[in-house]
């Protein structure tokens, strides 16, 4: 997300084959050079590619995900062996992500 000129802001997450790691961030120039160190983000932020985020600040990066509570039953729906998961609970999710030193 371009934060203002000169400054762009990165977000990306970390995946072993199929399991989310954890999502790093940072801000670099127009070169590419870094002008913070990436940032591991200490939750869980797993954001849909195809989603632009919002700059609602120059120092400040907003986005929306959905997210919903999985009920998995083994052996559901009269089946012996198996899991059967359905959605419960779901929600629309805020991340903010402030980058600078009025945050």
């Amino acid at each position: 997300a371009r934060l203002e000129a000169g400054k762009t802001f990165l977000y990306w997450e970390v995946w072993s084959r199929s399991v989310y790691q954890y999502t790093q961030v940072m801000v670099v120039d127009d070169t590419g050079m870094p002008l913070t160190a990436p940032f591991i983000v200490p939750s869980v932020v797993a954001l849909s590619y195809s989603d632009d985020m919002l700059v609602t600040r120059p120092d400040q990066v907003v986005a929306y995900a959905g997210t919903c509570d999985q009920k998995c039953e083994i052996g559901a729906g009269g089946r012996k062996v198996g899991v059967e998961c359905q959605s419960e609970n779901c929600h629309l999710v805020r991340y903010v992500f402030c980058v600078g030193s009025h945050c």
